[in-house]
This record gives structure tokens, C-alpha cells and sequence, in this order.
């Protein structure tokens, strides 16, 4: 089996979502891989025959998906921070912090 060119792996090909996963990766052959990806948008879950350039690009693609994501993580992470900082300073200069609460 020859593998497809699939210019848009990471696009559901359901109902055209980014936010493929890929569920197996196995290789066929030198020149092919087989990819089950599910989409948690529409739930449906497909394999395609990939070959190695479309396997790398999607590749690439997940792993840019996952650092932004993770770079929001850590923005709203810096946000909870600043917040609970701020709530802090405020208790403190207006008395309401108690040796007790701590």
C-alpha cells in the first residue's frame, strides 16, 4: 500500500477541527506509516497511510500544538500568582491577616 499525501493531517477530516490526536504510529514500511488519529471535537476517530515527510510535519505540528500550550499554561499560572499576591498585600495593609493564619 502506498502512502497518501495528506497535505492536512492535523485537520479533522470530519468536520475539519486542529485538534487531531494522534491514538498509534506504526510503520508499514520504508516508505509508509499508519496513523490513528482521533478528533475530540466530533469524537471520530480515522487512519491514514502517511509517508515520512507528512509523518515529520506532523510531528513538528504536535510539538508546537504542546509548547504553546504549555506557554499558556505558564502565562495563566503567573496570572494565579500575581492575583494571590495582590489579594495578600491588600489583607496585610488593611489588618486582616492574623497570626493564626498561618
Amino acid at each position: 500500500m502506498e502512502p497518501r499525501k495528506n497535505a492536512s493531517v492535523h485537520q479533522c477530516q470530519h468536520c475539519s477541527s486542529t485538534l487531531v490526536q494522534p491514538l498509534e504510529w506504526s510503520r508499514l514500511n520504508d516508505f509508509g506509516w499508519q496513523v490513528t488519529l482521533r478528533c475530540p471535537e466530533c469524537w471520530e476517530t480515522y487512519t491514514l497511510i502517511l509517508d515520512q515527510e507528512d509523518v515529520n510535519d506532523f510531528s513538528y505540528y504536535l510539538e508546537n500544538a504542546f509548547t504553546s500550550l504549555l506557554e499558556t499554561i505558564e502565562e495563566l499560572d503567573q496570572e494565579a500568582f500575581e492575583s494571590d499576591c495582590e489579594c495578600f498585600i491588600i489583607a496585610v495593609w488593611e489588618n486582616n491577616i492574623l497570626p493564626m493564619d498561618f
